[in-house]
């Protein structure tokens, strides 16, 4: 009979596999129950909502925000002696290209896919965006609702609809009106001219402009643009913001796979991206309070408005006597001009904002005081744009009936959603004006 002898080895690799898939359950319960209290606190953040799927949307359209500050990058933004300034083809890159949702700048500075002096076609209908930042994001979201209603009309029916945009980020009038007289000299034919704006003719002029002593209807930012120029603490401030703007759109991107699904990712994601977010506002407030005028070719004419309401009369009746203009030349020409005023989150009742878009579309609260001024002025003159027989098309009210949230930024932008609602209501509008 053969003995067994002891083996004091026997059964210690089944014990340590043992602790081995403890430690793993431990370590999953562990993450599950902080997941889980992620998910409870996930509320005090977003206002009380737990959309991961509304999280990761915001995430997405970090990319196509453009805030309005003294300039969208201290090296794109150059000189243009007629427009005030254009963008740089140079620094085209499919980042900047993807930034702009797809559509690259071209030969003219302009962001567009082929030169904005088109020939006339009798099977073709060119449509001119003009407008600023929202005007140029609606030309790619959400023009497109507009042109489907307008090629329903006899006259367009069977055509094919060409977009020609000189919305560019920032612009105001009178850089409009000049932007068409300019392309018109060029030789540029318009079938449809759409003007989208007023939120810059406002908020930028008074917020810029006249607050640095620079003369009302110079482009945004024209001190800055001659400092050549742009040199010392400008220059740093201008850096840091491109590289703000940069860190919360690669913290977004990091998030927009399976950490986009994890609470405890997205209130990672939130805590930063809010301080980011306030720290990219304080530091464009820091740029435009460091843009003071020094000569005339930086400040132009001196004004000086006796009280913050004859100054906004005056922006307002830039903004209308420049429309008005552009609807004469528009109309020696043939062309079919159409004037739209922007919606904008800071009139009140213009939209139900819930608390977590008010956390994004009204904090900080710095455009609320100029657009409550501004808003009303613009939109009777917008009366008296028709009743000289502009078509003239108020849309401040277009998110009146919309709750969900749309608005992307504190400034004026609009979600991809946001833009298609804008098309659809103007495009009703182009139809019934005839």
């Amino acid at each position: 009979m053969t003995s067994r002898l002891h083996d004091p080895n026997r059964g210690k690799p089944q014990r340590a596999g043992s602790r081995r898939w403890f430690v793993l359950v431990t370590l999953l319960g562990v993450w599950l129950l902080v997941e889980l209290i992620a998910w409870a606190g996930l509320p005090l953040l977003t206002g009380g909502a737990r959309d991961l799927g509304a999280l990761a949307r915001t995430r997405e359209e970090r990319a196509l925000e453009i805030q309005e500050g003294q300039f969208n990058d201290p090296k794109l933004e150059v000189l243009h002696p007629y427009l005030g300034f254009v963008l740089d083809p140079a620094l085209n890159s499919p980042a900047l290209t993807a930034n702009h949702g797809g559509v690259p700048i071209s030969d003219f500075g302009l962001i567009d896919h082929a030169s904005p002096v088109r020939a006339a076609s009798e099977d073709e209908v060119i449509v001119g965006m003009f407008g600023g930042s929202f005007a140029y994001f609606f030309s790619v979201h959400g023009l497109d609702e507009a042109l489907e209603q307008l090629a329903r009309l006899p006259e367009y029916r069977g055509k094919k609809m060409t977009v020609v945009r000189l919305a560019l980020g920032g612009y105001k009038q009178p850089q409009q009106l000049i932007g068409l007289s300019y392309l018109l000299a060029l030789g540029a034919h318009f079938d449809v001219l759409i003007n989208l704006d007023g939120f810059n003719e406002v908020a930028l002029t008074a917020g810029q402009n006249v607050s640095s002593g620079v003369f009302p209807p110079f482009p945004r930012g024209w001190a800055g643009r001659l400092d050549g120029v742009v040199q010392g603490e400008e220059l740093e401030a201008m850096v840091a913001i491109a590289s703000l703007r940069a860190q919360r759109r690669e913290w977004a991107d990091r998030f927009s796979g399976v950490l986009g699904l994890s609470p405890v990712g997205n209130i990672a994601w939130l805590v930063r991206d809010g301080r980011l977010g306030e720290s990219l506002q304080d530091a464009q407030l820091r740029l435009n309070e460091m843009s003071q005028a020094s000569d005339f070719a930086s400040s132009g004419p001196s004004v000086d408005y006796p009280d913050h309401e004859v100054m906004f009369d005056e922006l307002a009746q830039v903004w209308h006597d420049s429309s008005l203009t552009m609807a004469q030349i528009s109309g020696a020409r043939g062309i079919r001009y159409v004037h739209v005023l922007q919606p904008n989150q800071h009139l009140d009742g213009s939209k139900p904002i819930g608390e977590a878009e008010a956390k994004t579309a009204l904090e900080p609260p710095h455009y609320h005081y100029i657009v409550q001024k501004g808003y009303p002025r613009l939109r009777e003159k917008g009366k008296q744009l028709v009743a000289a027989g502009v078509e003239f098309h108020d849309l401040t009210m277009v998110f009146e009936d919309h709750s969900e949230p749309l608005y992307v930024d504190a400034c004026c932008h609009v979600s991809p959603r946001g833009y298609e609602i804008v098309g659809e209501a103007l495009g009703r509008a182009l139809v019934s004006a005839r």
